[in-house]
């Protein structure tokens, strides 16, 4: 594998997402295509919810889909993918290293061939896990090609909450019981009118993880914005 072919496979994503793929077209499409020996791919994509619970909505390329799909691990547990959610970094390992690295990962039983896993943070609340049936250390380029896909998912998926945003943020306003405590408390400093990046200097956060949650208050609350929140930004 070149790194030119790399390359093409690069292409060829970005221009997939381009026609806007639902997320399981997408995933069927980097289960074929991802490997950079073209074989199949597992491939399973996580989303992490308001309960700290990290739940496989997708799996596909392996031998019994069904029953990993909906299966669901915590974010604190000892295990690849959480530990990727947690330090929203990419692993690529072989299976022994991460049996080795994490008391908690088992080799999964669907993917008798799994040789090496790619996990790959998009944002805040998803990851893209990949199973490969070969070794890529040999393989010219492998972790900046993985560094392009991980953008290429990261644009795709800013691109699916925005669409979720415009038709979800018209729905009635909803109670704020919906939110949780910490939810409320970043309402409170959104109501007291401070910006994104001062809350996150206040909690301890990041900037794009308060940017995320606050687009999960306006949903809950079916609001379009601070603007909605805060009366006296609506006079000007």
């Amino acid at each position: 594998m070149t790194e030119y072919s790399l390359l093409g496979k690069v292409r060829d994503l970005f221009q997939f997402t381009q026609v806007k793929p639902l997320p399981p077209q997408l995933a069927a499409y980097l289960s074929e295509n991802f490997c950079p020996f073209g074989e199949v791919a597992g491939v399973s994509v996580g989303r992490l919810h308001d309960d700290g619970q990290m739940v496989c909505e997708i799996a596909l390329g392996f031998a019994h889909n069904e029953l990993i799909t909906g299966s669901s691990i915590s974010l604190f547990d000892d295990r690849p993918a959480s530990h990727v959610m947690r330090s929203l970094h990419t692993v690529i390992m072989e299976k022994e290293e991460l049996t080795a690295k994490f008391s908690r990962f088992v080799p999964s039983e669907y993917l008798v061939d799994f040789v090496t896993a790619v996990i790959i943070p998009v944002n805040t609340r998803s990851i893209y896990g990949f199973a490969l049936q070969n070794q890529i250390n040999n393989v010219v380029g492998f972790s900046e090609y993985v560094d392009c896909v991980r953008s290429i998912l990261m644009s795709y998926e800013n691109n699916c909450d925005e669409r979720c945003a415009t038709s979800e943020l018209r729905k009635p306003l909803t109670t704020t019981k919906e939110l949780t405590v910490r939810q409320q408390v970043i309402l409170g400093l959104l109501k007291a009118e401070k910006t994104n990046a001062t809350i996150a200097t206040e909690l301890g956060n990041s900037e794009s993880l308060i940017r995320q949650e606050t687009i999960i208050i306006y949903r809950k609350l079916g609001v379009n914005g601070r603007r909605d929140l805060i009366p006296e930004m609506q006079e000007h």
